[in-house]
């Protein structure tokens, strides 16, 4: 094949005499993948290549040339990084790339006049950054810190070139490229991106340490998180993104594949009839290519979630985080989002995981490695524990179609029941789908949709399962650490029921309103109805004190084995099953040991009324009455403390007095802002040590 004419004139041209004409004639030119692929493949053309390479770069670090002519040459770097050709993108453009100078990032960095500026000024810094991804084989920590310098450090700015990014490439399915780039936004909401505590751990005493964390990480960090907030706020950045998701995912469930696919340049499958809530039960089989695009959706679903969960998490003023659920709720897009992608894809993934379960069962060749059923259930995890957040305290009504979304998903948690309540994991999605519709007050839906009934169903479903089990995060597929293993002893099997209970009392997230205390939500008080017999047998404190202990010590292994899959999973892939290793026999019954009561704490002192949720957080810093880390905290005269939201529940139904002393509150229930500021310091500090 010929060299295409337009690059013909380019090569030929001295560089000083190339205008803008040219270059851009050669940029439409590579914008057809076959002629890129072309140039860079065909050894004839090679010398052809190496012009292009070196010319544009010239003039890209020419600052004396107009921004024009200078853009269409980064777009002619851009389009020829398109062809998915490691050596090349690795090896030659990466060295070509590497010799850009400071005259570049000045431009890069420059603010536009006038809206068509910033927009050029906006698509050179979308092209620059998507190159950058490319050439350094997605290294997310490569493109953060160039980004940073380009950007002068302003997050706000990084997060809206990512966005546009993603956005802007998503017709590609170029999944390595929007997984680093939703990668790169939730490295940006870590405070472990910016501050590193292992790294200064040697011969630094704790107190040093301590000052580091709270100099840096604190002030700096929740400056940024504010930025992104806003950013959010301003730009409107989720909303953008849930509806550039949305799309995509309706192109791939309707099998509507993007005009890439049909020209090989992506390597991707339509999701079909598993990713529609509606007819997601009825698949029986899912191809690896299915599987893989599943994960891929799910990664990407999952990094959003954790990274507007972190700027919530992180944030100085609650109130702010208020306003982002109250924002996005209102939104009808986003509400589209929930039910069209986000509770379709949990159902997917559910279903996907139970057709893999299976086939593990019937010891058929098609089941997956237990890595990726994991992956497939802690997905589901990560999506409804932000739309949990999400769903607390609603201050609008939900449409139609995302009402139908939760129904089925439901119902396909109740048939699901079986498989997922020996499962760590497993049992997390049946809590966290059962909090999601307490969130929405499911008991007292019954139209459009009658959620009622399927919330009730699956609650009894849950109730009344009385096998005796005791939760596990393996798999028996004899793949090693995932290998079966003993049995745990009877003294820490009890029921589905018990368990569910326990896993229900244990929560430590802010953003739902189960637990112990009545709300006056009516699916609340369904809930506790219909498990009384599981309160009743948990508030045995006397003759159960110690077993509760134990299996309170293994509940707590698993949800940091939980945790730590998670993390290591966004962070570095799929996880690693050397953490299985946390919740091994031997590992349960010394950590048991370990948390024997004292004395001190002996059945004989326990209080017989509810059990205040035990903590492991400074006490100060703990609502007195859920035993949950505080966000909003309020403290009357008499010491005690509150979550606001959990003391102004009390008020609402009894008045104002005191949950705990019962005396009657005269003063202001007002949040303390001082001790606030300190639980938020609390908080970064410890997600910096934990690299959370």
């Amino acid at each position: 094949m010929s060299l295409h004419p337009a690059i013909n004139i380019f090569v030929e041209q001295p560089v000083d005499t190339i205008g803008l004409t040219t270059v851009s004639s050669v940029a439409s030119a590579l914008e057809d993948v076959t002629v890129a692929t072309d140039l860079i493949q065909r050894p004839e053309q090679f010398k052809a290549l190496n012009d292009v390479l070196k010319k544009s770069m010239s003039i890209l670090n020419n600052g004396a040339k107009n921004f024009a002519l200078r853009l269409a040459c980064l777009e002619c770097l851009y389009r020829l990084s398109q062809p998915s050709i490691p050596s090349f993108r690795t090896g030659l453009l990466r060295n070509t790339v590497n010799n850009m100078d400071r005259s570049v990032e000045e431009m890069l960095s420059r603010t536009g006049p006038n809206a068509a500026a910033t927009e050029a000024l906006n698509s050179a810094l979308e092209m620059f950054t998507v190159l950058v991804f490319r050439f350094s084989n997605y290294d997310t920590t490569v493109c953060r810190l160039l980004l940073q310098h380009t950007s002068d450090g302003d997050v706000g700015t990084m997060a809206k070139t990512l966005l546009r990014v993603t956005v802007r490439h998503r017709d590609g399915c170029e999944w390595p490229l929007l997984l680093a780039a939703l990668q790169t936004l939730y490295e940006l909401t870590v405070p472990s991106t910016y501050y590193n505590a292992e790294a200064d751990a040697e011969g630094a005493d704790q107190d040093q340490q301590d000052s580091q964390i709270l100099s840096f990480t604190v002030d700096s960090f929740q400056d940024k998180i504010a930025v992104l907030l806003t950013t959010l706020r301003d730009q409107r950045v989720l909303e953008q993104l849930f509806a550039s998701l949305r799309l995509s995912w309706h192109e791939s469930t309707h099998n509507r594949s993007p005009a890439a696919l049909a020209q090989g340049c992506a390597e991707s499958v339509a999701l079909g009839t598993l990713g529609l809530p509606d007819v997601a039960h009825t698949v029986t089989t899912v191809s690896k290519e299915q599987q893989v695009e599943l994960l891929n959706w799910l990664s990407a679903l999952k990094l959003v979630c954790r990274a507007a969960h972190n700027m919530v998490e992180f944030c100085r003023d609650p109130k702010t985080a208020n306003e982002l659920r109250t924002r996005l709720l209102s939104d009808p897009g986003s509400h589209d989002f929930f039910a069209a992608v986000l509770v379709p894809a949990v159902i997917a993934a559910t279903q996907a995981w139970s057709i893999d379960v299976a086939a593990l069962a019937t010891n058929t060749a098609a089941s997956s490695p237990a890595s990726v059923k994991h992956s497939l259930l802690m997905a589901g995890v990560g999506l409804l524990r932000f739309l949990r957040f999400m769903l607390y305290k609603p201050t609008t009504g939900f449409t139609p179609a995302f009402l139908t979304s939760m129904e089925r998903l439901t119902q396909q948690i109740q048939l699901e029941e079986p498989r997922l309540r020996t499962q760590y994991a497993g049992m997390q999605l049946m809590l966290l789908t059962v909090e999601c519709l307490i969130n929405m007050n499911a008991a007292a839906t019954t139209t459009p949709v009658n959620l009622a009934d399927a919330y009730q169903s699956l609650l009894t479903t849950i109730s009344e399962d009385k096998t005796q089990c005791s939760l596990s995060n393996s798999y028996h597929d004899g793949i090693g650490t995932a290998a079966a293993r003993e049995l745990p002893g009877t003294s820490t099997m009890m029921t589905v029921g018990e368990w569910f209970m326990l896993c229900l009392g244990e929560e430590e997230s802010p953003f739902c309103v189960s637990g112990t205390l009545d709300t006056g939500n009516a699916s609340v008080q369904l809930l506790h109805r219909v498990f009384s017999v599981q309160d009743a047998v948990l508030q045995e404190t006397e003759e159960r004190v110690a077993t509760l202990i134990a299996l309170k010590s293994q509940l707590e292994m698993l949800q940091s084995f939980l945790l730590l899959m998670t993390l290591d999973e966004l962070l570095n892939g799929l996880p690693d099953f050397n953490l299985e290793r946390l919740t091994e026999p031997g590992m349960k019954g010394s950590a048991a040991h370990a948390r024997q009561p004292s004395a001190a704490n002996t059945p004989s002192k326990k209080a017989k009324s509810k059990r205040k949720k035990c903590s492991s957080h400074p006490a100060e810093f703990v609502c007195d009455l859920t035993g949950k880390l505080m966000r909003e905290p309020v403290v009357l005269r008499n010491g005690h403390r509150f979550e606001y939201d959990a003391l102004q529940n009390v008020i609402d139904q009894v008045g104002h007095v005191d949950p705990i002393s019962g005396e009657v509150v005269a003063e202001a229930i007002e949040v303390d802002e001082g001790l606030q500021q300190q639980i938020a310091v609390y908080r970064v500090k410890q997600a910096a040590v934990k690299k959370a």
